[in-house]
């Protein structure tokens, strides 16, 4: 009895063992993805509300300082619109730029709050911290572009679904047995310290404005021109002095003051920095903070769309800017 041939023997059982490969890496992914997309609680379940029922009419962007600085119910109360606070810690202007996009498929909010950190990010956020939008991959391509600046591979890697949450599994496992519900439904946590932080001068040695900040924070601002969404850049407090002008920061106001976008510096307010009271660090205000900052911010937005108005009314009326002679 004669044998097979022992080459296609091999090529049957590898390509055997690479369909194999295949269904189960679909079948867990898809599993996968199905828990964790019924997660109610913790980062990853706000990034995917965010993406995928987010519905409100103001929403905040930027890193933990958007997330622990600006109070959604006092935004609602205040400015009279509905608010959710898409923050999220170590995520500045690609992570707030690819959800914002996303979102702008799904339904357009009447304004955005996007606190910029300092020189708004870093390269580190790309290579560091872009998993967070990994398992969206395939359902948000509008995050793609975003996702692939990891590498020349990521475009390779999004074929196996298991790839998107290979650091998830625990986290999946956890909120799927336990049911966590989220005490934050409207995405701002709150900070509570009871030790102010001490003194602190800022120095920053990577101080520079490079392409890719400045490239994603003109687009984002661009989407809401484009979409007809108002805009508030804002810097929220930090408790400390810069040692030197922070060049990122300088630019980007030259570009909304240039541009016509709302641009508030509180960076380095007086009013703040004699609070240290208000802060759970010195570059985070604790929940009193946050809540006094809330206020004054709208307080601000407020003065400035009736300004707006104002100036947009006398535009409409003929001879409104001649003078007046007897």
């Amino acid at each position: 009895m004669r044998s097979g041939n022992p080459y296609v023997i091999f090529v049957s059982k590898a390509a055997l063992f690479l369909v194999l490969m295949f269904a189960t890496d679909r079948v867990a992914g898809l599993v996968l993805q199905r828990y964790f997309l019924k997660m109610n609680a913790g980062t990853a379940a706000a990034t995917t509300y965010a993406l995928d029922k987010a519905n409100e009419d103001l929403i905040v962007f930027g890193s933990s300082r958007a997330l622990h600085h600006y109070v959604p119910s006092i935004l609602r109360d205040s400015l009279g619109m509905t608010a959710y606070n898409a923050g999220r810690d170590g995520m500045t202007m690609l992570y707030s730029y690819a959800v914002f996009k996303s979102m702008l498929k799904r339904y357009t909010p009447r304004a955005v709050v996007l606190d910029v950190y300092m020189d708004f990010d870093s390269y580190r956020e790309v290579n560091d911290r872009m998993s967070a939008l990994s398992p969206h991959y395939d359902r948000h391509p509008e995050i793609r572009p975003i996702v692939n600046l990891r590498g020349p591979y990521e475009r390779i890697k999004a074929f196996s679904k298991l790839y998107d949450y290979n650091s998830l599994l625990f986290t999946i496992v956890a909120n799927n047995l336990v049911h966590r519900t989220d005490p934050n439904k409207d995405g701002y946590t709150p900070l509570n310290s009871n030790t102010p932080p001490a003194w602190s001068d800022f120095g920053f040695p990577d101080n520079k404005v490079d392409s890719m900040k400045t490239r994603y924070f003109e687009e984002f601002l661009a989407e809401t021109r484009k979409a007809n969404v108002e805009v508030f850049v804002v810097v929220s407090p930090f408790y400390g002095r810069w040692k030197i002008p922070l060049e990122g920061l300088q630019w980007a106001k030259r570009y909304c003051n240039e541009n016509g976008f709302f641009f508030r510096d509180y960076s380095q307010s007086p009013y703040y920095l004699s609070h240290r009271e208000w802060f759970s660090d010195n570059s985070h205000l604790n929940d009193t903070g946050a809540r006094i900052f809330t206020r004054m911010l709208c307080s601000d937005i407020k003065e400035d769309l009736a300004q707006r108005y104002i100036v947009s009314q006398q535009a409409t009326i003929p001879g409104s800017n001649a003078k007046h002679t007897d």
